[in-house]
C-alpha cells in the first residue's frame, strides 16, 4: 500500500517526462507512476543486450555523494532521486545523507523520500 501511495505522490508532484534516480530493482514505486528511470533492473537490461554498467556506476556515485555527483546528475538529466526501502537495503548503494540533504524533499511517506535535484 505504501508503494502505491508513494507512486501517487510522484504523479502529483512531478511532470510526466521527469527522470528519476532509483535503485535498480524491478518493483520500484517509480514504475507505478509511469515515470522514467536512469537505470532499471539490470537483469532486464542485460537480457536485451544493453550495457547498464555506465549508468549503474554513475547512479552509485550520485547516491554516495562522489565529488562528481552534481556533474553526473546534469549528465543524465536527472530531475528526482528516490530514497526508500530498495535504496536503503541495496548493499551496493552507499547513501550519503549529508550530500542528499542539500536537495529539498518534495514528497515522502513513512519509508520513502523524493528529492528534487534541480
Amino acid at each position: 500500500a505504501e508503494e502505491t501511495q508513494f507512486a501517487d505522490l510522484i504523479v502529483k508532484h512531478t511532470a510526466p517526462r521527469s527522470r528519476f534516480i532509483t535503485a535498480p530493482t524491478y518493483n520500484s514505486s517509480v514504475y507505478l507512476s509511469g515515470r522514467r528511470v536512469l537505470a532499471g533492473y539490470y537483469g532486464h537490461l542485460w537480457s536485451h543486450g544493453l550495457n547498464s554498467m555506465p549508468r549503474e556506476t554513475d547512479m552509485k556515485a550520485i547516491y554516495s555523494g562522489a565529488p562528481n555527483a552534481d556533474e553526473l546528475i546534469r549528465k543524465w538529466n536527472a530531475d528526482y532521486l528516490v530514497v526508500g526501502p530498495h535504496e536503503q537495503e541495496d548493499p551496493a548503494i552507499k547513501l550519503n545523507e549529508a550530500y542528499l540533504s542539500k536537495f529539498p524533499v518534495i514528497a515522502q511517506t513513512s519509508r520513502h523520500r523524493l528529492f528534487k535535484l534541480h
